[in-house]
């Protein structure tokens, strides 16, 4: 998001403290990270809220270090609500993690969704003769700008990967997730 949060002193937490929301697994193989920390030691501080101690960023490296007996981890702390601590997840996922086409496409729309909820971005007004002509306008190019720049890819990729997740019915994305389609 912005990186007020980021130029934050580093603090270190006893990893028993952090809270990890139910559901938020590793996304990945940690054993390669868990050797880099034993190398390198930690080179990025996970990201925790400053009163809840919730994690918001940083689950496979916080696993990682779990898995190699730290106590203690460093940590940046944020404030904020939960839809800008999520917004914060969301961009650390899409600019750190290697991430399938239709898992972009997913975060790019509920990051939308978050910013719209915010009132950052704001939704266009009125019903532009119906349905068929709304699912086809796409959001407000300063969004897809900002988004094409914090993920390196083209506006227009944006926009085409933002379409998929949008033309998926509801119980689609759950199924193909995992899969190789999900890539294509």
């Amino acid at each position: 998001m912005n990186s007020e949060n980021y130029d934050r002193p580093v603090s270190r937490l006893k990893i028993n403290e952090i809270v990890v929301q139910k559901g938020r697994d590793p996304q990945q193989d940690i054993e390669m990270l868990k050797q880099s920390l034993a190398e390198n030691g930690l080179l990025n501080p996970i990201t925790v809220h400053k009163e809840t101690k919730e994690l918001v960023a940083g689950r496979n490296r916080l696993a990682a270090a779990e898995a190699l007996g730290w106590s203690e981890i460093d940590c940046r702390l944020v404030n904020g609500k939960a839809a800008k601590r999520e917004l914060m997840e969301i961009d650390e996922n899409l600019i750190r993690k290697q991430l399938t086409v239709l898992e972009r496409s997913k975060l790019y729309n509920r990051r939308l969704e978050l910013l719209k909820d915010i009132g950052v971005v704001y939704g266009h007004g009125g019903d532009r003769k119906g349905i068929k002509v709304q699912k086809l306008h796409f959001e407000p190019l300063s969004f897809v700008e900002d988004l094409a720049k914090k993920t390196r890819k083209s506006k227009r990729t944006v926009h085409n990967e933002m379409a998929i997740y949008r033309s998926l019915a509801p119980d689609v994305p759950k199924l193909l997730l995992g899969r190789p389609i999900a890539d294509h």
